[in-house]
C-alpha cells in the first residue's frame, strides 16, 4: 500500500482546472483517459484522501463509490462525496494525473509545487 501512495509519476505538475457543473459532473481531459485506458465501458472508483479524491480505475479488490465516465467525457461525482470535500457548482477542480489514477480538489487549496506524495487517505 505504501508503494502505491508514494509513487507518483515523475512528470507531475500543476494540473489542469475544470468547473463542475450544476450537476455534479466534472469533464475528464482526454489525454487522461487516454493515460489510464478510460472509455465509457469502463467503471472509475473514488478513493477519499484527506484533501482531495483518487479516481482510478474500478478494481475488485477495491470497495469504493464507483461511476461511469458518460459519453462526453464527463464524470458525477455522488453527492456525499461532493458534501465532504465542499464542492459546489462552479467550483474550480484541479485535476493531475498520477500513475495511479486522477487526483481531484479543489483548485484554491492546492499547491504551486508538485505533490511529492498523495495525502493522508480518509476512508
Amino acid at each position: 500500500m505504501s508503494q502505491f501512495l508514494n509513487s507518483v509519476d515523475k512528470n507531475d505538475f500543476r494540473g489542469l482546472v475544470r468547473r463542475l457543473d450544476t450537476q455534479g459532473r466534472i469533464v475528464i481531459p482526454k489525454e487522461y483517459c487516454y493515460a489510464l485506458g478510460l472509455d465509457t465501458s469502463n467503471r472509475v472508483e473514488f478513493i477519499l484522501f484527506e484533501d482531495g479524491i483518487l479516481l482510478k480505475p474500478w478494481s475488485v479488490e477495491h470497495a469504493g463509490p464507483i461511476r461511469q465516465v458518460d459519453f462526453m467525457g464527463r464524470l458525477l461525482i455522488p453527492v456525499d462525496i461532493r458534501t465532504i470535500f465542499g464542492f459546489h457548482a462552479h467550483d474550480e477542480l484541479e485535476m493531475r494525473l498520477l500513475t495511479q489514477g486522477i487526483f481531484i480538489q479543489k483548485a484554491n487549496a492546492c499547491s504551486l509545487r508538485p505533490m511529492a506524495k498523495l495525502p493522508p487517505r480518509i476512508l
